[in-house]
């Protein structure tokens, strides 16, 4: 008898064990597809995308994709008749999105069939700079495209993929290192959804210009590559090449690019017409202080405000997490501060070479580095667990 109680006990110890949720988080994205000129359910046959889902077939009017994992999604839509409906989705974890479609008469036009979430920010004539506001900035006066999340694993490998493939020929590209989907303190699960990691300053330059040339293969685009090294654009970021990278040329070019440390700031800073914990003196547009996280509504002290925008030591438990998790700025853009440092492409002088800098601080520390006016120096040929970027481009 007593066996066989051990026996149950033991049984319903793994029962539970393999019930407590050690898998990836997911969502659900369900809604209605509309004639937008009717207004009336579509109840042709129509087919539904989700990146990384099986692609559906209805012809109720309804969808729904179930145990989708977390993360940025592009949902494609066509049904005969209509042109093709395309849209970003964030998939929430343990959360059910609600996204109702409106089908527009006609056929599809040529447009853009590859392309990243992006925020416009405004150029200003200044702005505030530093973690105690005490100098201005008065050289970004343009207007310029933030990508909204860091660059993910699953873009990364995307675009390395076809870069580094040897059936480009000349025009292949080499990386010295392949990133990793997101860093933690142990080993522990991830997604392709966690921000790449591992990757250092030259990785990530060169990758800037990769994504521009696949961005161009796909839409039949112009954008030009940004950096360039005696009219050539650089295309290996190995150590064989530092002497090229290092001296790389940032031409006023439109395509993809690391951002200076000052537009990074702006991106981070600008808060609007909304004047909540913004520094005196500025007014419409409003600009978050530097002694906070970006978009925060109170200093980094304020571990509430804090742990609402951003990943760090004490609320990440030791690892990156999927990114857009947390709440974004006013400008819709997600983790500006914490889950993972972003490369810049400013640079600084420093004992042993030349530095380049990072900002936003990182799940691996502490939230004073999120304070949206630090600035920290580090070599380019570092490569962390907690190293990433995010891209940007100049407004045409």
């Amino acid at each position: 008898m007593r066996k066989q109680v051990r026996f149950l006990l033991v049984l319903l110890a793994i029962l539970l064990a393999g019930s407590s949720g050690c898998g990836e988080p997911k969502g659900q994205l369900s809604g209605k597809i509309y004639d937008d000129t009717t207004k009336e359910l579509v109840t042709g046959s129509v087919v539904v995308t989700l990146t990384g889902e099986t692609s559906i077939t209805v012809t109720n009017g309804q969808y729904q994709f179930t145990d989708v994992p977390a993360g940025e999604k592009t949902l494609m839509i066509q049904a005969e008749g209509y042109k093709t409906y395309t849209a970003s989705v964030h998939i929430k974890a343990d959360q059910t999105i609600t996204k109702d479609v409106h089908l527009v008469q006609g056929t599809d036009s040529p447009g853009l069939v590859f392309s990243i979430a992006e925020a416009l920010v405004p150029g200003v004539t200044s702005f505030p700079t530093g973690t105690n506001d005490s100098t201005t900035c008065a050289e970004v006066n343009y207007p310029y495209y933030v990508a909204k999340y860091q660059v993910t694993y699953e873009l990364w490998k995307r675009i390395y993929d076809w870069a580094a493939s040897d059936d480009r020929g000349v025009g292949q590209y080499h990386f010295q290192n392949a990133g990793q989907m997101g860093g933690s303190r142990e080993p522990g699960p991830k997604t392709d959804q966690h921000p790449v990691t591992t990757i250092n300053w030259r990785d990530a330059m060169v990758w800037c210009n990769a994504l521009t040339e696949y961005y161009n293969d796909q839409n039949t685009t112009n954008l030009a590559c940004v950096y360039t090294y005696e009219g050539q654009i650089v295309r290996d970021s190995r150590d064989e090449n530092v002497s090229v990278c290092d001296n790389v040329i940032a031409e006023n070019a439109n395509g993809f690019r690391l951002p200076t440390s000052m537009e990074w700031e702006l991106a981070g800073r600008f808060r609007g017409n909304d004047s909540t914990n913004t520094v005196d003196g500025f007014s419409n547009p409003y600009f978050t202080k530097g002694n906070s996280a970006s978009g925060a509504t109170g200093s980094y002290t304020d571990a509430d405000a804090t742990d609402a925008v951003g990943w760090h030591s004490d609320n990440s438990g030791d690892s990156t997490h999927p990114v857009g998790e947390k709440e974004a700025n006013t400008l819709g853009i997600y983790d500006m501060s914490g889950n993972v440092w972003e490369w810049c492409f400013a640079s600084n002088p420093g004992p042993l070479g030349t530095y380049r800098v990072m900002r936003g601080g990182s799940w691996f520390n502490a939230s004073n580095y999120q304070r949206i006016g630090y600035m920290q120096n580090t070599y380019p040929q570092n490569a962390h667990g907690y190293n990433g970027f995010r891209p940007v481009r100049t407004k045409s």
